[in-house]
């Protein structure tokens, strides 16, 4: 029994060449409205974690009945920064560097989840603040946030200046953005970021 010839053959070093140089097009076509495409969706993304802990922070305010943050149910000092489990940003200038700080003993500079999803502002539950139950109707009714919120895309924090609740507009909940250097004074007078800062308002 004879065999038909086969009608397949391979291609030629000119068709691959082709093949190859299309290729290359395509992907410096592509590839920059990809990055761009990654860029903004990691914008949404710290935008919707900002204004999910600003709206956790202001419904927590609202159930204890306060307009600031103080540990030891209200009569502790002033609480003047608030910042997620991730490491700080580098500061521009020493403007900025108010938001780098790190958690202290005293509970100026304190977690954000401690306030928001344990109750333990300072890391000691004696600071707690007291249930509805026991206060009289206004109260702690969290968690006001579901998990405890982490680093940014970039693995930097989110930082909230809570030192200005109840006092001005310009209270952030911020991140440094893409070039990990927090570009926005801690006392953001006029309403304007920094650099490549995202942030939200408050109130």
């Amino acid at each position: 029994m004879n065999r038909a010839p086969s009608s397949q053959s391979g291609l030629s070093l000119v068709e691959v060449a082709i093949v190859v140089s299309v290729m290359a097009l395509l992907t410096g076509i592509l590839a920059p409205a990809g990055f761009e495409l990654v860029g903004q969706a990691r914008d949404v993304r710290v935008l919707r974690d900002c204004q999910g802990i600003r709206d956790a922070l202001v419904t927590m305010l609202t159930d204890v009945g306060q307009t600031s943050l103080r540990p030891q149910g209200g009569t502790g000092p002033r609480v003047e920064l608030l910042i997620t489990n991730a490491p700080s940003p580098d500061a521009e200038s020493v403007a900025e560097s108010a938001w780098t700080r790190e958690v202290d003993g005293a509970g100026r500079i304190d977690l954000i989840e401690r306030h928001l999803v344990t109750n333990e502002p300072g890391g000691d539950s004696s600071n707690a603040w007291l249930p509805p139950t026991e206060s009289g109707g206004l109260g702690w009714r969290g968690a006001y946030l579901r998990t405890p919120p982490g680093a940014d895309p970039w693995g930097r924090r989110y930082a909230v200046n809570v030192k200005y609740l109840g006092q001005r507009p310009d209270v952030l909940v911020i991140s440094a953005g893409a070039n990990g250097v927090i570009e926005t004074p801690f006392e953001a007078q006029h309403l304007t970021f920094g650099g490549d800062d995202i942030a939200v308002l408050v109130k």
